[in-house]
């Protein structure tokens, strides 16, 4: 018995706004891509890969985005690819 394929699922994509921080507005990040995007206050977006899960949790989870951001991001991955 052959059956229909199942449709493809779309990504799950995460987001969050953040509130508390000046430099970064939110992020999105699609964990099966290990795709973290960036969205700046100051209207920039980039996107940064591979981002793993653990370092996306800490993320939301700092006291300071910015200075997350700047240590644990683009210290190790550069500039990522700008989106806008």
């Amino acid at each position: 018995m052959t059956g229909t394929p199942a449709p493809a699922q779309a990504p799950t994509i995460e987001t969050d706004i953040f509130t508390d921080s000046s430099y970064v507005s939110g992020i999105q990040y699609d964990p099966s891509g290990l795709v973290l995007t960036v969205n700046f206050r100051y209207g920039g977006v980039r996107q940064f890969r591979p981002v793993y899960p653990q370092t996306v949790m800490d993320f939301r989870l700092s006291p300071s985005k910015g200075s997350f951001f700047h240590q644990a991001i683009r210290s190790t991955m550069g500039e990522g690819m700008r989106i806008k």
